[in-house]
């Protein structure tokens, strides 16, 4: 189901699902590590086309197969409904009884 290649001395992964071709690379020079991410890769793409394993309609599908359908697009805070805090400033960071910035979260 997924081929490896060595482009640039990096593998690639090609593999077909859901009737489209993807290449990535796994970022890895590492013949071994490529062989288990491949293995991976192909039980991923065995349980979305058996359908024991949906795909979110929101995920890249690429990445989804890739990490394993754990990376899914967006934040899941708010995909939950959670409001995320504003960002904290660097200078209530690094001088946190300044009472210009709030720190609570």
């Amino acid at each position: 189901m997924a081929s490896l290649q060595i482009v640039t001395g990096y593998f690639h992964v090609s593999f077909r699902c859901a009737g489209h071709r993807y290449k990535r690379s796994l970022k890895t020079k590492s013949e071994r590590q490529a062989l288990t991410h491949n293995v991976r890769i192909e039980e991923t793409i065995r349980l979305v086309e058996s359908g024991r394993l949906e795909v979110p309609s929101d995920a890249d599908l690429a990445t989804f197969v890739l990490s394993d359908a754990k990376v899914l697009k967006g934040n899941a805070r708010e995909r939950n409904g959670a409001v995320p805090s504003p960002p904290r400033s660097l200078k209530s960071t690094f001088n946190p009884s300044d009472p210009t910035q709030s720190t609570a979260r």
